[in-house]
C-alpha cells in the first residue's frame, strides 16, 4: 500500500545539469553586488569624512570667534581697567626709577 518494495527510477543529472549554472550565476551575481556595495560604502565613507572634517573647522572657528569676543567683553569690564591702571601704576612706582628698570 506505501509502495515500501518497489524500486523507483530516476534520472540523477537531469535536474543538476541546470541548477549548477544557475547557482554560480547566483554566486557570482552575489559577489558582484557585494563588490559594488563596498565600492558605494566606501564613497559615502569619504564623503562623510569630508563633511566631518568642514563641519569640525567651521566649529574649531566658531569657538574661537566666541572666545575672543568673551575675552573683549571681560577686558572691557569695569574690573579690569581698575586692575590695569593699578598694575600700570605699580610697574611706574616700583620698576621704572629715574627713566632705567630695575632688576627684579
Amino acid at each position: 500500500m506505501l509502495g515500501f518494495g518497489e524500486r523507483i527510477e530516476r534520472r540523477p543529472l537531469a535536474t543538476d545539469t541546470f541548477l549548477t549554472p544557475v547557482i554560480a550565476l547566483g554566486g557570482i551575481a552575489t559577489g558582484i553586488g557585494a563588490i559594488w556595495t563596498a565600492m558605494l560604502g566606501r564613497r559615502q565613507l569619504n564623503e562623510q569624512r569630508q563633511f566631518l572634517s568642514e563641519q569640525n573647522e567651521r566649529a574649531r572657528l566658531n569657538l574661537t570667534v566666541d572666545l575672543l569676543f568673551r575675552y573683549v567683553g571681560r577686558f572691557e569690564s569695569q574690573f579690569f581697567p581698575d586692575r590695569r591702571r593699578a598694575a600700570v601704576r605699580y610697574l611706574l612706582d616700583n620698576v621704572f626709577v629715574d627713566d632705567g628698570i630695575l632688576e627684579v
